[in-house]
């Protein structure tokens, strides 16, 4: 939410008017033929430059927002693989636990039979080894488990709470929901894409602010002028602006251009990362 506010701080700041600006001083300044002026002058911006900025920050507004909305989803899928990854964890602790109680079992058989002769030593080292075996797997299962229930534990915020068993149905049928995104066109939705799309029309708003920076803004000042010599009052006038003969925005202009290619080619990308990433899902 912060960085939506900085934003929307930045919007603001784009549409603001240049301030006034006020000069004074003394061309001439010498006993009693001295000359002392007052000025104020106002930057004039045309051809809708500052509308243009608010226009391009306000896209950064809406991308912020999206990011926001993709950031909760990426919550809520790291909640949901780790309560998976936990649930798998304890299953996989079950069915070791019961392996080993097997071969438990399966050693002593053996051991009994090794007593009257029936087995060799190697059958039954074969045994005990497949024991040990399960029981490392297992040590190796509840170690996993721990640290799949302290990574949802901080996941959802609270590192330090205990997560005890969670219940769930790992054999459950899956609906295809890649199938499902594709034909009802869920991924055009999706808050990356929409941030790539609005790239573009920023990149578009940002041509246009670069096709206008040749034309000058005028910068016109009023003031007054007192003569000490002869007691005038005087006013001052001047309106002053900048001839864009050798820069006309050349390389803005073309760089811009070349942004919009960019951005639009990054949305069909960020579609087909979004087709790979729900495959692999």
């Amino acid at each position: 939410l912060a960085d939506i506010e900085v934003s929307r701080g930045k919007a603001l700041q784009a549409g603001l008017y240049p301030n006034p600006l006020v000069s004074g001083g003394s061309p001439q300044w010498g006993g009693s033929e001295s000359q002392f002026y007052g000025q104020l002058s106002q930057e004039i911006v045309t051809k809708g430059k500052l509308r243009l900025n608010r226009a391009a920050a306000s896209r950064e507004v809406s991308q912020a927002e999206l990011r926001f909305v993709r950031t909760r989803f990426d919550l809520l899928t790291s909640v949901r693989q780790g309560f998976f990854a936990t649930l798998a964890g304890q299953r996989r602790v079950e069915i070791l636990s019961h392996l080993v109680d097997v071969a438990k079992l399966s050693e002593e058989s053996v051991a009994k039979l090794r007593k009257g002769g029936e087995v060799t030593p190697a059958d039954l080292l074969l045994i005990q080894i497949e024991r040990e075996k399960a029981e490392l797997a297992l040590e190796n299962a509840e170690a996993m488990l721990e640290a799949n229930r302290r990574q949802l534990a901080a996941v959802v915020g609270t590192p330090d709470a205990p997560i005890g068993d969670v219940s769930g149905d790992l054999e459950a049928v899956l609906t295809d929901f890649a199938k499902i995104a594709r034909e009802s066109g869920l991924l055009d939705s999706n808050a990356l894409v929409q941030i790539a799309r609005v790239e573009t029309d920023r990149a578009r708003i940002l041509l246009r602010r670069a096709q206008v920076e040749p034309w000058p803004n005028v910068t016109v000042s009023g003031g007054y002028m007192q003569e000490t010599t002869f007691p005038n009052n005087l006013g001052l006038v001047s309106i002053e602006m900048p001839i864009p003969i050798w820069n006309r925005n050349q390389g803005n202009i073309r760089s811009a251009r070349a942004a919009i290619s960019s951005a639009s080619e990054r949305v069909q990308g960020t579609y087909n990362e979004l087709v790979g990433q729900l495959a692999m899902a």
